[in-house]
């Protein structure tokens, strides 16, 4: 299949496009900008993909503008939604890279159909997407995925696992971090591509998916982790300036739904433990 990828050059787009070369697809990465329609319609057109997989946006951490939030995850996806409808005869389906974070606050596992209630501008602008194009689609099928925590090699040190490996590495003592009893999966980077190109080979995939194993894991869990790969057993203070005001406590999905459609067509990939994701970001980083 001739595969269109947006985000290509973020975190998991090099994961994303080898995953798919390995399984013998023709991939593209979009150039344009996201909010340029006439270079969209103009690249998409000249590819013409099968399917697309966008990820490209962007995310809470990396972004402080409310606006620009708006303007490229929402205003961006309805762009590369209407190039596709206008220019492109042959493509068949859009991946829409959502969040976990557009539910509502449980300590309950989130299904795909648990309450929506997203409580910042990152979430709402992916719900927005999600709406939108859902309602601006005329033949092209909308795959929403809601992906739960997920970490690896490459990512960006303001997530928590790449920042709190680097502490560790650098043997630093104290350790200052935020609220130790929140608790979130941590799902493998090349778990999660394998599972999108898995639904993307599945003809009658549609609807919405959270991604996530439904396994979680306290902070203090991921420090004694640390501890024992690294010998490193630093002091470890809360800070108060790193406690996040309103933050939610537990964050895990129940992937019942997701594992039974990739079950039913032999497409489930094995999930790495978190010690081995640990211990490979530890001695590559």
């Amino acid at each position: 299949m001739n595969i269109l990828v947006t985000g290509s050059t973020g975190f998991t787009g090099p994961y994303l496009l080898k995953e798919l070369k390995q399984r013998g697809h023709n991939v593209a990465c979009l150039k344009s900008n996201l909010l340029n329609k006439s270079d969209i319609e103009d690249e998409v057109r000249k590819i013409n993909p099968d399917h697309v997989l966008h990820l490209g946006g962007l995310s809470h951490l990396t972004s402080n503008h409310s606006r620009d939030l708006y303007e490229v995850n929402t205003v961006g996806s309805l762009n590369l939604l209407n190039a596709l409808n206008n220019k492109c005869s042959n493509t068949k389906s859009i991946f829409l890279a959502s969040t976990a974070y557009v539910y509502e606050a449980t300590n309950n596992k989130i299904s795909e159909k648990s309450p929506l209630c997203p409580d910042s501008h990152y979430a709402m602008s992916k719900l927005s997407m999600e709406y939108l194009c859902k309602a601006n689609s005329d033949r092209i099928k909308i795959i929403v995925f809601r992906p739960f925590n997920y970490t690896g090699y490459g990512q960006n040190d303001k997530f928590f696992i790449p920042k709190i490996i680097k502490l560790f590495r650098e043997k630093q003592n104290p350790i200052e971090l935020g609220n130790l009893n929140v608790e979130r999966e941590f799902n493998d980077v090349s778990w999660f591509v394998s599972i999108i190109v898995s639904l993307l080979e599945i003809p009658n995939t549609e609807g919405t998916f959270n991604i996530c194993t439904g396994i979680s894991y306290k902070l203090t869990q991921i420090v004694k982790m640390l501890e024992k790969i690294s010998g490193h057993k630093p002091l470890v203070k809360v800070k108060g300036d790193l406690v996040r005001k309103d933050e939610k406590i537990k964050i895990y999905g129940d992937s019942k739904k997701l594992f039974k459609h990739l079950s039913s067509h032999g497409l489930l990939p094995k999930m790495p433990t978190i010690e081995s994701t640990l211990l490979e970001m530890f001695n590559k980083q």
